[in-house]
């Protein structure tokens, strides 16, 4: 695993809010019932064997309106920490028409058909990382490398 990785919206979240205080991912609505803090500490241990993490615009829009269902000042430092990961990553930039013209735009939607095209690039050579069972199994499917977060969460 020396190449890039891919977050989903929900890993890239667990990421950042993690990074910003461990303790804050108890407190925001859309982690607390799925991550703890030892899942965002073996997610941070499983990045470290990649090279890069690797944005994509669409997981970032998504990151950014999910990561504001929290309360000021927890917001605020979350969004700083943001700001700095993307400010410091790697960033596909990808038109949404290239997800929207493939197969599974219509199942599953134009975030994950996005992220599989990026998969496609021969260029890129990224293992997506996520929870997303139906895109993980349609990445598993077409030959991406793909890594199944959820074998942590149980």
């Amino acid at each position: 695993m020396n190449g890039p990785v891919i977050l989903d919206t929900n890993l890239l979240m667990l990421l950042v809010v993690g990074s910003t205080s461990r303790n804050y991912i108890a407190a925001h609505k859309r982690l607390a019932a799925d991550f703890t803090s030892v899942h965002f500490d073996v997610m941070v241990e499983l990045i470290g064997a990649f090279s890069d993490i690797l944005l994509v615009p669409d997981i970032v829009a998504e990151t950014s309106s999910l990561l504001r269902h929290i309360a000021n000042p927890m917001r605020r430092s979350i969004l700083s920490t943001f700001k700095e990961l993307i400010l410091g990553a790697v960033e596909v930039p990808v038109a949404s028409m290239f997800g929207a013209n493939r197969d599974e735009f219509h199942d599953l939607g134009a975030t994950d058909a996005v992220i599989l095209h990026v998969l496609s690039l021969k260029e890129v050579a990224a293992t997506l990382m996520t929870i997303d069972q139906p895109l993980l199994h349609r990445a598993g499917a077409l030959g991406y490398d793909v890594f199944d977060f959820r074998q942590f969460l149980d």
